[in-house]
């Protein structure tokens, strides 16, 4: 199976105004940094959840699909497309359940059912994944804010491939523990 990422989420969950605030930064030179530890911030809470933060388009590419699929981004709200070795198939020949926004709402993965007549081949299925910006979680929307004003303050404690303060987990993690999906697809 083979994952992409095709469109990178739009906007991100924390506004650069948001940041700006909860730094307290007022240097206008600071938004170019601020912006890059926002992007950090979402990408660092998706790789430790096993989650997609930002609402995004992906492809996902697999063999032939005869059993229900289980995609492995989550979430997963829709299906865009599904091509079979190069050819369309339209959207009566496979059936498509999202997965659930909330850690409490099932089902945890989307999944595509196949029906009888869905071809046979290499299968590459364009999904929307991620949460919509009404929707987004604020639990993680404050572990980014906390961990984007950890950056911004101990910018100056790292050298290249050197961290002189070494991030713990603290309770502020916990604020994403709910959002994290154990093991591995």
């Amino acid at each position: 199976m083979i994952v992409r990422l095709i469109t990178p989420p739009a906007a991100e969950p924390v506004t650069l105004e948001a940041a700006r605030l909860h730094t307290r930064a007022e240097a206008a030179e600071d938004d170019v940094l601020l912006s890059g530890l926002i992007t950090v911030a979402r990408r660092e809470a998706e790789d430790i959840a096993r989650r997609v933060f930002g609402e995004s388009v992906w492809e996902v590419e697999t063999g032939p699909l005869m059993d229900p699929f289980r995609l492995p981004l989550v979430p997963c709200t829709a299906v865009e497309s599904v091509v079979v070795d190069g050819e369309a198939a339209g959207a009566g020949l496979y059936a498509f359940t999202p997965s659930g926004l909330s850690p409490r709402e099932s089902p945890l993965r989307a999944v595509l059912v196949p029906g009888p007549c869905f071809p046979q081949g290499v299968t590459v299925l364009r999904v929307k994944a991620g949460y919509p910006a009404e929707k987004f979680p604020e639990p993680v929307r404050q572990w980014m804010l906390v961990r984007i004003g950890t950056l911004y303050e101990q910018r100056e404690s790292f050298a290249v491939g050197v961290n002189f303060n070494e991030f713990s987990r603290s309770f502020v993690d916990c604020l994403l523990d709910p959002y994290i999906i154990p093991g591995r697809f």
